[in-house]
């Protein structure tokens, strides 16, 4: 027999409304883990799972006081979110057809479970790594009870709208990035906030999710004011950012700027506690936003995948598990990932005092290996369309359908997070640092200002130079006139480099509306100063090691031998503006940054 219509409606209405208080719980369990870290309240009781001694429902209330009520209170709450959790997990595995929401229910439980053990085990073991992997995952299952109850709205079960917008390819791609970004400044805010450390990497950070934010907002207030709902979570994302700005400014105020004695100890931990519950608020905020910002997508199946999934080659099973391996190796660009790691080791070895830490070289090649293989395949999944008209990039993975957009994109996310993370706990918050920047302004810099403005080259070199500053912050743990000295040479060598290349695809570029400087001026007079200029700058710099002391006179002649050749190679596209002359050049590139970090590397003046 057929159920009421009727009778549905009011079971998935209530269905609706037990995961909204579901997440509305773990909000408040979110604040209340908030206010036991600003209260430094997280070892007030030393055993669990039981509570001084106690079963935890029994404690008597007549010890609960300071510390221990605020760190019982928050067990308590994780207890009831927990059985609100499982509610939900097993409402939704009978009653919802969805068997896809019916996991996420599960993948929530598994989640508030591990949650569970991992703040016992920090007790227990007095682990400060535990208490950070604490916090991040507690911002992750925040997210996930939002999910649920966005998906047992009406709206989540709505079917996908007759009208789609033109642009929610490229505004689903900046929602996701902004939200991961958000997630990333709350995990750099945890490191702050259990080991003290960090705060420019935070700061850091923080002007790049702003800059990301005000540009989703106003994107989506300038070209989708008759759609309110996108209108109304991107306005209140917008106000979240002034207020957890301005918290962020007072905490870091009064912890570091006012002496301890002029700020109110409980007017600190309010600042500090609300600024972890308008994360958690901007995070569900952009959650939101980024979910009906999908909901308005077209097929994201490109053309060819279908075909190819559609009349299958017969290829055997292992054959293509190889394959789909070899697909996802492809999106994080391995001869480039190399690259970045060399030159890493290089400002690694010539920043160390003494011998090198090899197991700290060792980790810091894993944590940015891990952090730059996953941005370029971001860097992929964003310019998937550019990539599908260009000759020599069509055929990679994504473009000819090998592999779908939003495995690409989960891939990219969860590598380039695990190596950021990787970095700050086991390598130091300042390496950390300097690769989420590297990071931020490779994908929300230079790849959107590719399309826009021949400038992008130089935007672009700022991600590119990094690499060595990278390496030096993981052995000294702090940045000095030596590690910028790295960062000019790599800076300016890649401007030369890279408009030689552009020079030989020029017509490629063009196909795909990239504005480098030889595409939008064919005739190469400005291409050919811009290169000449920076070989002659790269000459001079160059030098520097050894005139500060970083490397010896063996360096000295070599680098300047090789900065002449290049600097002729530059001469000579500059004159005849040839491929033949680019491709010279592009190969100058290739043998003069190796040869030179070579010689630096073996001519290191010992501190």
């Amino acid at each position: 027999m057929a159920q009421d219509p009727r009778v549905a409606s009011d079971h998935n209405r209530w269905v609706h409304r037990f995961s909204l208080l579901t997440a509305g719980a773990t909000f408040v369990l979110v604040v209340a883990g908030g206010l036991v870290t600003s209260t430094g309240s997280g070892l007030a009781v030393p055993d669990w799972p039981t509570t001084l001694g106690h079963n935890m429902f029994l404690t008597p209330w007549s010890k609960m006081v300071g510390g221990i009520l605020i760190e019982h209170g928050h067990r308590l709450i994780g207890a009831g979110v927990g059985l609100l959790t499982l509610t939900v997990a097993v409402w939704l595995w009978i009653a919802d057809p969805r068997g896809w929401l019916r996991w996420l229910g599960v993948i929530a439980l598994g989640a508030v479970i591990v949650q569970g053990i991992l703040g016992g085990l920090r007790v227990v073991l007095v682990e400060r790594t535990l208490a950070i992997v604490h916090a991040a995952l507690a911002q992750a299952f925040f997210a996930l009870t939002v999910s649920v109850a966005f998906f047992t709205s009406d709206e989540g079960r709505e079917g996908p709208p007759q009208a789609l917008l033109p642009d929610a390819v490229p505004l689903s791609r900046l929602a996701l990035l902004t939200m991961g970004c958000i997630y990333l400044q709350s995990m750099i805010g945890a490191v702050l906030r259990h080991t003290g450390g960090g705060l420019g990497a935070h700061l850091i950070f923080a002007l790049v999710v702003a800059t990301v934010i005000v540009y989703l907002t106003g994107r989506i207030l300038r070209n989708h004011r008759d759609l309110p709902r996108l209108v109304l979570p991107g306005a209140l994302l917008g106000g979240l950012l002034i207020v957890q700005l301005l918290l962020g400014l007072g905490s870091t105020w009064g912890r570091f700027v006012t002496p301890g004695a002029a700020v109110p100890a409980r007017f600190m931990v309010t600042l500090t506690t609300l600024h972890v519950a308008a994360g958690a608020l901007m995070l569900a905020t952009c959650l939101v936003l980024t979910l009906r910002v999908y909901r308005l997508l077209p097929s994201r199946v490109p053309a060819v995948g279908r075909a190819r999934r559609a009349h299958p080659t017969g290829r055997s099973g292992q054959t293509h598990v190889r394959g789909r391996l070899s697909d996802f190796v492809a999106l994080t660009r391995p001869r480039v990932v190399v690259m970045v790691l060399v030159t890493t080791l290089v400002g690694f070895y010539v920043g160390s005092v003494g011998a090198p830490d090899y197991l700290r070289l060792v980790s810091t090649l894993i944590g940015l290996g891990l952090a730059a293989g996953g941005t370029l395949a971001l860097n992929q999944y964003l310019e998937q369309d550019v990539d599908a008209r260009m000759e020599r990039t069509r055929l990679r993975p994504l473009p000819d359908g090998r592999l779908e957009p939003r495995e690409a994109l989960l891939f990219g996310a969860v590598i380039t997070g695990g190596g950021l993370l990787f970095l700050a706990l086991v390598v130091n918050l300042l390496s950390a640092g300097v690769t989420a920047v590297s990071v931020g302004s490779y994908l929300f810099l230079y790849t959107p200002l590719k399309r826009k403005t021949s400038l992008c080259s130089i935007v672009g070199a700022v991600p590119g130079a990094l690499p060595p500053v990278i390496g030096w912050a993981a052995t000294r743990g702090e940045l000095g006139a030596e590690a910028w000295v790295l960062f000019a040479i790599l800076f300016l060598w890649q401007i030369p480099h890279s408009l030689a290349i552009a020079r030989l695809y020029r017509d490629d570029y063009a196909r795909a509306g990239i504005r480098l400087l030889p595409v939008i001026e064919p005739d190469g007079g400005s291409t050919g100063r811009q290169i000449v200029s920076n070989c002659l700058a790269l000459l001079a710099v160059g030098s520097l090691p050894t005139l500060i002391g970083l490397a010896g006179s063996v360096y000295f002649v070599g680098a300047f031998v090789l900065g002449v050749g290049f600097l002729g190679c530059g001469i000579g596209l500059a004159i005849s503006r040839s491929e033949t002359a680019a491709r010279r050049l592009l190969l100058a590139s290739l043998v003069y940054l190796p040869a030179q970090l070579g010689l630096m590397a073996l001519d290191k003046v010992p501190f």
